[in-house]
C-alpha cells in the first residue's frame, strides 16, 4: 500500500495525475511601427520570430482597418461562455500602436475566433475569420 502511495505522489508531481493544467505563460514581443503583440501558447518566442510576427500583426491590422471580420450574431461580454472559452485557451493578443484600433484577441484553436475589445469602452464583439481569407500561424507551429 506504501508503494501505491508513492507512486501516486511521484506521477503527481511529474504532473501526469494533476488535475490543472498549466497555463503558459504570456509572453511579450515588442513590434516597432505595429504594436505589441503578447503570446499566450507553448510556443517560446525568439527574436527569429519578429519579421513573420509583424506579417501577422499587420494582416489582422488591415482585416480591421477594412471590416473585413466575419461578425458573430452573437453580443457578448467577458461573463459570456464564448468569451471565457476563447479568453481560457492559447491566444495571441494583439495592441495595435494606433490607439483608435481595438485591442485585438486571437484564439489560436482551429477555429480562430476573435475578439475585438474596444480600447474607450472595453466592449466586447466576436467574430470569425474573414471569409475565403487564412492567417499565416506556421510560425507558431499551426
Amino acid at each position: 500500500m506504501m508503494l501505491l502511495h508513492r507512486i501516486a505522489a511521484l506521477l503527481t508531481s511529474a504532473g501526469i495525475l494533476s488535475c490543472g493544467a498549466t497555463v503558459a505563460d504570456w509572453q511579450n514581443l515588442p513590434l516597432p511601427g505595429v504594436g505589441t503583440l503578447r503570446l499566450k501558447h507553448s510556443h517560446l518566442i525568439t527574436a527569429a520570430d519578429t519579421s513573420k510576427a509583424t506579417i501577422t500583426a499587420k494582416t489582422l491590422i488591415d482585416w480591421t482597418r477594412a471590416n473585413e471580420w466575419d461578425r458573430l450574431r452573437v453580443i457578448v461580454d467577458d461573463s459570456h461562455p464564448l468569451v471565457i472559452k476563447l479568453k481560457a485557451g492559447d491566444l495571441l493578443v494583439l495592441t495595435p500602436e494606433d490607439a483608435a484600433l481595438p485591442i485585438i484577441w486571437l484564439s489560436l484553436s482551429k477555429d480562430h475566433r476573435a475578439l475585438l475589445e474596444d480600447r474607450t469602452t472595453g466592449k466586447l464583439s466576436i467574430f470569425a475569420p474573414p471569409p475565403g481569407k487564412r492567417l499565416d500561424l506556421s510560425w507558431l507551429g499551426l
